[in-house]
């Protein structure tokens, strides 16, 4: 032993250095528990090497007691970190009160080795030969009664619990654990073997030699595996973090333990409710546990008015089959249902408007080479008039009124082809009326869908509009606008045609007279004798006032006069309006198409130059005038 007196301290200095250098580096590498109570530990073990460097073989007295108290405090603080450690790794993390509670006796000891030179309880030194011993710490009774069972009690209850617990454990750490355990027993049972057995000299450091002698194991648990990073994941933290609540019964149907989701759905912590019969806590899950008879079963149930759960029951099997119980696991489904409600009442409610809508409604899928119907509301078959014959399974070209030729150009070829598509207006001939529709229609994804709208009292409000907007209030014939826009058009088609200006001669009399009551009817009284003087092609409107025009379409000269004189003689016969008999004749100027030219505007003119000078003249002159630009009737 003397030949390793001056070796062992310089070299349990050196791995004091080193346990510490770890510790250091495991601290700064992660932050978790787990490694915070590793580098404790590695720190603790430093500390309890360096004060075997500082007591073994020491013939300084004050070297000796500082060796002495860094080695007792390192020891009696290695259980309570241990202990943390331990269940840092089964996900149980011991609270700060607890561990407070711990520290006191390693704290007391701690306390006893700095003032032992005072009292003498915890160890008394001698000198042998110039070199610094001790009493056996078993000699004392503080150690002897308190400080020693605590230790190796706390110390020896963590290694067999975490050696126990290996299975709750995630296997990626689970070698890991093994190595700290290795690590951990020998420098135990070495100091057991020391202290308490007498298995070899009381003053040698056995138990730092032994520390020594696993630095390697510790440098490349560190270094190799990552020993910084250990972030262990017990299975229990596991069964906590499940977003299912998660029980486990036993084969008598009580709680044996379950998760913190568990707990919020019974609304009762785990250790209120272990030992309860589950039909005590919910009548609704011991029901389904009672349906699955130890097969699994997975259902929904209606839980405390307040939820909708899926519950799913399975047996829990040994490795030779035998029950270990039941565990349940129950998924909250509240919101899920909720959402599923709200869209089933919104496909609901779709399919109410779409089937009640007054547009009908089709889709059409591709067949081989067909598109046939695969849905129809019933006002699409009200629209196409198909009777009792249903729209479902019949196809696009059964339909020419849907134009099937514009549809499948646009939709019949590939997607690229598939734009937007123009509303098109159809035309449906029906017995009792026709009826107009618009088609709307656009793809969707290989299919297409047709809409198609009622528009037969917009196309008739369009027509009557528009007739009012060509049409004189007053008299029902053309007003201006609409002789422009009809007048021409039968003019051009002519070879011969006639145009006619006329206006009433004492029609500002007749307003001055009886008012302008009696004028209005004089010109729509006159505007019914036009239309029975003239043929149903001929266009006549009333350009203003007491003008009229009328254009009157293949015609000749002599039938036009003929017409003219009608008019006139029409025009001559009494009115009788508000009781009164009332006089009013027509003066007429007449322009033919070829004789005055091929443009209408200019024979609208001329006629309108031959009305006036028609009616400066006399009867006998208008009689025999040959005018050359235009033809005048007789006037009264």
């Amino acid at each position: 032993m003397n030949a390793l007196d001056p070796v062992l301290p310089m070299t349990f200095g050196l791995v004091a250095l080193i346990y510490v250098g770890m510790a250091a580096y495991v601290s700064r590498s992660a932050d978790d528990q787990a490694s915070n109570s590793i580098s404790i530990l590695l720190m603790l073990t430093g500390a309890f090497v360096a004060g075997a460097a500082l007591y073994y073989a020491a013939t300084d007295l004050a070297l000796f007691r500082i060796g002495r108290v860094l080695t007792l405090f390192a020891a009696s603080f290695l259980p309570v970190a241990f202990y943390s450690l331990y269940r840092a790794y089964v996900g149980d993390r011991p609270s700060a009160l607890l561990l407070g509670a711990l520290s006191i006796i390693p704290a007391v000891t701690t306390g006893l080795a700095l003032t032992n030179p005072w009292h003498g309880l915890v160890w008394e030194i001698n000198v042998v030969d110039g070199a610094v011993g001790f009493s056996p710490v078993r000699q004392h009774a503080w150690f002897r009664l308190v400080s020693l069972p605590f230790s190796y009690t706390l110390f020896g209850y963590s290694l067999l619990a975490l050696a126990g617990r290996l299975s709750m454990i995630a296997r990626a750490h689970r070698s890991r654990v093994v190595i700290l355990l290795v690590c951990a027993v020998l420098p135990f049972l070495v100091n057991v073997s020391n202290t308490l057995l007498d298995i070899g000299p009381y003053d040698f450091p056995f138990t730092a030699t032994t520390l020594v002698g696993l630095l390697p194991v510790y440098w490349w648990a560190t270094f190799r595996l990552s020993g910084a990073a250990y972030k262990p994941v017990a299975y229990k933290t596991l069964f906590d973090h499940v977003q299912d609540a998660i029980l486990v019964l036993d084969d008598d149907q009580l709680i044996v333990g379950l998760n913190r989701r568990g707990e919020q759905l019974l609304e009762a912590n785990e250790a209120d409710l272990i030992g309860k019969p589950i039909h005590e806590v919910s009548v609704d899950i011991a029901s389904e546990i009672r349906r699955a008879h130890g097969s699994y079963l997975l259902s929904t149930i209606r839980f405390d008015d307040r939820a909708y759960l899926d519950v799913s029951c399975g047996q829990l099997t040994g490795p030779n089959g035998e029950s270990h119980g039941t565990v349940v696991v129950c998924r909250d489904i509240t919101e899920r249902r909720k959402t599923q409600q709200a869209l089933k009442d919104s496909e609901q409610l779709i399919r109410s408007l779409v089937e009640n809508s007054s547009n009908g409604m089709l889709r059409f899928a591709r067949h081989g080479s067909k598109f046939r119907c695969v849905f129809a509301n019933r006002a699409a078959a009200d629209l196409l008039a198909t009777g009792d014959r249903d729209l479902i399974g019949s196809v696009l070209d059964e339909y020419p009124v849907l134009d099937p030729e514009a549809l499948l150009d646009r939709f019949g070829g590939s997607r690229s082809r598939r734009e937007t598509f123009s509303p098109l207006e159809l035309e449906v001939h029906e017995r009792s009326a026709d009826r107009w529709l618009k088609l709307v229609a656009e793809s969707i994804g290989d299919d297409f869908s047709v809409m198609l709208v009622d528009i037969t009292q917009n196309k008739a409000t369009e027509s009557r509009m528009q007739a009012e907007a060509f049409q004189d209030p007053l008299t029902g014939l053309l007003n201006r606008r609409g002789f422009e826009e009809s007048a021409p058009l039968k003019f051009a088609e002519s070879g011969q045609a006639a145009v006619v200006y006329l206006d009433l001669d004492q029609f500002k009399d007749v307003n001055d007279n009886f008012g302008h009551q009696a004028g209005d009817a004089l010109l729509k009284a006159f505007g019914h004798r036009l239309a029975f003087c003239l043929r149903p092609e001929d266009v006549v409107c009333r350009l203003g006032g007491d003008e009229f025009s009328i254009m009157l379409p293949g015609i000749s000269e002599e039938n036009a006069r003929t017409v003219a004189a009608r008019i006139v003689s029409s025009a001559e016969e009494p009115y009788l309006i508000q009781g009164e008999r009332i006089f009013c004749s027509a003066s007429v100027g007449i322009a033919l198409k070829p004789r005055h030219g091929d443009d209408f505007r200019q024979l609208i003119r001329l006629a309108d130059e031959a009305m006036y000078e028609t009616k400066a003249r006399k009867r006998d002159e208008a009689a025999n005038d040959g005018g050359a630009f235009g033809e005048a009737t007789i006037t009264g």
